[in-house]
């Protein structure tokens, strides 16, 4: 057993994540489970003359979507970061992410999965996690207040945010400006590239519970950014794209596909998981 490789694994996968996410909660593991999604449409194909209604139209329009593929990729000067999945919103929010990383990290040897399905988080692979003999999956829930659920709620911070649209495009509220980049096809759907400039100081103070993202951003000498993401006639989100000036430079890319598609996540069976508890010897 080696809750240290765990949290470590859990670390690298949060880091990939995070990228694919503009907002978080407040950390807690508690407030991973409590999502909420715009109650409506904003589709149209006029055009959006300022940042507030690209939040809005956007996050609205996934939301009413109500699922997605993603796949993304984060690249920087300690190796190229990539992942995908599908992701349900809602009340019965579900996700099912792989994430592969440079071999000299935590999820480097196999990759990662991670699932959240009914409440529960699940987290399998990774070459440091140690589990018991005939586990492969270790599970989480929002009761776990032990300090190694501390050190992964990051993780689950990052996942639940893929659930919650508003959250997901939260930079886009701090806003300072926005222009049109031109038009392009993403996956063979015609879009309209935006690119808007994040104040990240602004954002401390409009993105509500995802602030803390904005603050760790704001700690490491990030004043502003540019996010990029290319929108189709129907407000649905193709692609995002944004460079952050920390660690020699990082590029984030995802891309959304089969919008509205059925999700059907299950939790892996009872006999392959471990609880927190065995995984520290106390169940």
């Amino acid at each position: 057993m080696h809750p240290t490789g765990l949290a470590a694994a859990a670390l690298s996968l949060a880091l990939a994540l995070a990228g694919c996410t503009s907002g978080s909660g407040d950390g807690s593991l508690a407030d991973q489970t409590d999502r909420s999604t715009a109650s409506e449409s904003a589709a149209s194909s006029s055009p959006v003359t300022n940042p507030e209604e690209l939040f809005m139209r956007v996050s609205a329009a996934a939301s009413e979507a109500g699922s997605v593929r993603t796949s993304f990729t984060s690249a920087s000067a300690a190796g190229d970061v990539s992942g995908e999945g599908l992701v349900r919103f809602g009340s019965d929010y579900a996700a099912d992410l792989t994430v592969s990383a440079p071999g000299g990290t935590a999820a480097g040897a196999g990759g990662l999965r991670a699932v959240i399905v009914d409440e529960t988080f699940y987290l399998q692979g990774g070459s440091e996690i140690g589990l018991p003999a005939g586990k492969t999956w270790i599970s989480l829930t929002a009761a776990d207040d032990s300090p190694l659920a501390t050190s992964l709620a990051p993780l689950v911070t990052a996942l639940a945010t893929a659930g919650d649209m508003e959250q997901s495009f939260a930079a886009l509220r701090a806003g300072t400006q926005l222009r049109v980049d031109g038009q392009e096809d993403i996956d063979g759907v015609a879009t309209t590239k935006y690119v808007v400039t994040v104040d990240v100081a602004q954002a401390i103070t409009v993105a509500g519970s995802a602030a803390g993202q904005f603050q760790a951003l704001e700690d490491l000498g990030v004043a502003a950014f540019d996010y990029a993401i290319w929108v189709g006639d129907d407000d649905l989100p193709r692609q995002y794209e944004h460079v952050l000036d920390i660690g020699g430079g990082t590029t984030t890319r995802a891309n959304y596909t089969d919008w509205g598609t059925t999700v059907a996540i299950s939790a892996p069976p009872a006999e392959q998981v471990a609880s927190l508890a065995e995984l520290l010897g106390t169940g």
